[in-house]
């Protein structure tokens, strides 16, 4: 049963590659019809900076709260009660 999920996982992964490619071949040219090339330029350079600051916070946030909780949970032991 093991082995047939995984071979379902690996065929669906390869549908969601085909799928997006062909995606993109249509959804490129109307997009660059319909906003011109600077303004794809721009739109594209847009989607590299979003892809590059959530790579930089790639487990930032996760850290912020468990040092946070653990902050806390320290200061609720010694002082008895939770600082705001």
């Amino acid at each position: 049963m093991l082995q047939f999920e995984i071979y379902i996982g690996i065929v669906l992964s390869y549908i969601n590659i085909v799928l997006q490619t062909l995606s993109n071949f249509i959804y490129i040219p109307l997009l660059l019809y319909y906003i011109g090339k600077s303004e794809y330029g721009l739109y594209q350079l847009i989607g590299s900076m979003i892809a590059y600051f959530s790579v930089m916070d790639f487990g930032l946030s996760a850290m912020v709260v468990r040092f946070y909780t653990n902050l806390k949970s320290r200061d609720f032991l010694t002082y008895g009660i939770l600082k705001s």
